[in-house]
């Protein structure tokens, strides 16, 4: 059901202004279901849209479907408003333990702060990748994390631009 929170009320001096009062009713309002979007739309929030059974989320400026359910059929198609997850791809270039940079295959790109990166299972501290913008189709591993050689399985995981 649509929630008729608004951050922005009530005005400053009511009872309601208390930091524990807003994070309760901050919290009522990322529950939504409904066929109208929430209002107050944040990167992450979420939202079950129930007129065609999809599960969305606010990324990049919009609502992007995460999946939608068909319930004639039983089937869940996923990632129907963008390019989808990768999982466990493996990137192009050089695993010599010298080479830093690696490229996407099939030339892909990655939306911005949606990249892991995994050496032999292990995932790479985040601050250790360098996303590569504006185009997002490489990565580079900085700050003396170790390079994978040639036997290491190096891996990525991204949502597809």
């Amino acid at each position: 059901m649509p929630q008729k929170y608004n951050p922005t009320v009530p005005v400053f001096k009511s009872p309601l202004v208390s930091a524990e009062m807003r994070d309760q009713l901050t919290s009522l309002d990322s529950c939504h279901s409904g066929a109208s979007a929430p209002p107050h739309a944040v990167e992450g929030k979420l939202w079950f849209r129930t007129t065609d059974y999809s599960f969305r989320q606010y990324m990049f400026g919009a609502w992007r479907v995460i999946f939608r359910f068909d319930p004639s059929t039983g089937v869940v198609v996923f990632g129907s408003d963008f390019g989808g997850y990768r999982t466990a791809v493996e990137p192009t270039g050089a695993k010599n333990g010298v080479n830093d940079t690696f490229t996407l295959p099939s030339g892909e790109s990655y939306h911005p702060g949606t990249l892991a990166v995994l050496l032999n299972g292990q995932q790479y501290n985040p601050a250790n990748i360098q996303q590569n913008g504006p185009g997002y189709t490489t990565f580079t591993i900085i700050n003396g994390d170790t390079l994978p050689d040639s036997d290491d399985v190096l891996s990525i995981t991204y949502l597809v631009k």
